[in-house]
Order: structure tokens, then sequence, then C-alpha cells
């Protein structure tokens, strides 16, 4: 093999993949704490509120469910 030349595997030579430092914005902490606090429960009209306010709904869930189910 060494006249090929190949090495065997080390596996100290292999380079993993550094993870990029995610950082939550105010935001995010705020909706990540309501849902902890409530703990099982139905969010409140005005988490929902919130989230659709900033695109996150239904109407923007069933097109991108249509989007990735076309490409298919």
């Amino acid at each position: 093999m060494k006249k090929a030349g190949l090495e065997p595997y080390d596996p100290g030579s292999v380079k993993k993949p550094e993870r990029k430092p995610y950082k939550m914005s105010s935001w995010a902490r705020g909706m990540h704490g309501d849902i902890s606090i409530r703990k099982g429960r139905k969010p409140g009209d005005r988490f929902i509120s919130e989230l659709d306010k900033r695109g996150f709904n239904q109407a923007q869930y069933d097109r991108a469910k249509k989007i990735a189910d076309e490409s298919n």
C-alpha cells in the first residue's frame, strides 16, 4: 500500500465541522420563555398573534408544504 502512496486510516486526521454559535434574539428568548412557563398548555392569543405578525401561520406553512411537495 505504501508503494501506491496510500496511508492507513487515521481518525485523528479527519477535520470535524465547527458548529456556528446560535444566538437567539430577544424576541425568540421571550417566546421560548413563554412556552416553558406554559408547560404544555395551549398558547394564548397574544402568542399566536405575535407568531402571525412574524409570518409563522398556517397559510405560510401550507404554501411551503405545497412548494416542497411539488419539487419532490
